[in-house]
């Protein structure tokens, strides 16, 4: 049985209707009749634990076009309290599920373990019996399994189940509006004393930065670095260039990973000033999921900074760090970690 599920014996099925509500039928769960390899999960864990400082996602990030919002989610087992506040801490929420469409796009990540058990944003601890969206919205799709001992709403092998707040299960995060990626420290653009700020955001599948003043806030620039993926593959990396062109201005580099929209991973850079293309190379189809950038000072003397970009091959697993010349797009050194 794996670690922090209860006891299995108390998982409900539809029985008799209440509504759109359901009294809970106690059946055994399936997990109880398959034996967990221990080993695997404590290499597992191991696995996991190694490669949690480079905050690699856990599913697939969704975008869903008829909301506007994006939804991923997190194989962490967490209690729904913790849940919620590990999205909170991202800028999001736990899911909610208002309708059969929205339930079909959650799929891929609900769906992908029949066995599990995923939190999503419901409680009843202020209406008892009648579970309620975190956000306000109307109970509009779904039947639940109710447990009158249990607060908390998952979704599991059943459907819409209800659980107490200990028990640890994965959780599912919706954000709703353009998704934050990646950040950076600019240099002082517009020359008022004050280093600047850039953010990069997944809106509508579309790639967009952002530049504020780093002392008053102001929008100073907002470049469109055109589609992304609708995946966690999406765009991560973000990092200035000291000005190629010669017009006195910095230039803004992202990383687009190789995704169903882009056949190989590559790098853009716009002019800040102008906000037209500069350059774009490819960094490898090999290297689908890029974790970060950051600007390298200028090491083989054309006056102009280098590129450092974080990827993972997509063949060996390995995690480098690939420099390149912004200038003439070429490969300088590849750092494997």
């Amino acid at each position: 049985m794996r670690a922090g599920y209860p006891a299995p014996c108390c998982y409900g099925i539809i029985s008799r209707p209440i509504g759109v509500f359901h009294e809970r039928v106690k059946v055994p769960h399936p997990s109880s009749l398959i034996p967990h390899p221990s080993s695997l999960r404590i290499v597992t864990s191991a696995i996991l634990f190694a490669l949690s400082s480079l905050a690699l996602a856990d599913s697939d990030l969704i975008y869903w076009p008829e909301n506007g919002n994006s939804y991923q989610g997190f194989y962490d087992p967490l209690g729904w309290n913790e849940a919620k506040t590990a999205c909170e801490a991202r800028n999001a929420h736990l899911a909610t599920i208002t309708s059969e469409s929205e339930n079909d796009v959650l799929s891929p990540i609900l769906d992908m373990n029949i066995l599990e058990r995923w939190w999503l944003g419901a409680t009843d601890v202020a209406n008892e019996g009648r579970p309620e969206w975190i956000t306000g919205e109307k109970w509009t799709w779904g039947s639940i399994a109710i447990d009158q001992s249990s607060d908390y709403v998952y979704k599991g092998p059943y459907g819409l189940s209800s659980s107490t707040e200990k028990n640890q299960y994965r959780y599912v995060c919706e954000w709703e509006g353009p998704l934050p990626r990646a950040s950076a420290t600019l240099p002082d653009v517009n020359a008022n004393g004050s280093p600047d700020l850039a953010l990069l955001t997944i809106n509508a599948g579309n790639i967009a930065v952002t530049v504020k003043d780093g002392d008053t806030g102001e929008t100073l620039q907002t470049l469109d670095f055109g589609p992304s993926s609708n995946s966690d593959l999406a765009a991560r990396g973000l990092a200035y260039v000291t000005d190629m062109n010669g017009n006195g201005q910095i230039e803004i580099a992202v990383g687009v990973p190789r995704n169903d929209k882009v056949k190989v991973s590559e790098v853009r850079i716009r002019d800040l000033k102008t906000t037209k293309n500069i350059k774009s190379f490819p960094i490898g189809a090999s290297l689908p999921r890029i974790t970060s950038m950051s600007t390298l000072p200028d090491m083989n003397g054309d006056g102009v900074s280098e590129l450092s970009v974080i990827a993972t091959n997509n063949t060996t697993g390995a995690i480098s760090s690939i420099i390149f010349d912004p200038k003439t797009g070429k490969k300088l050194k590849t750092i494997d970690f």
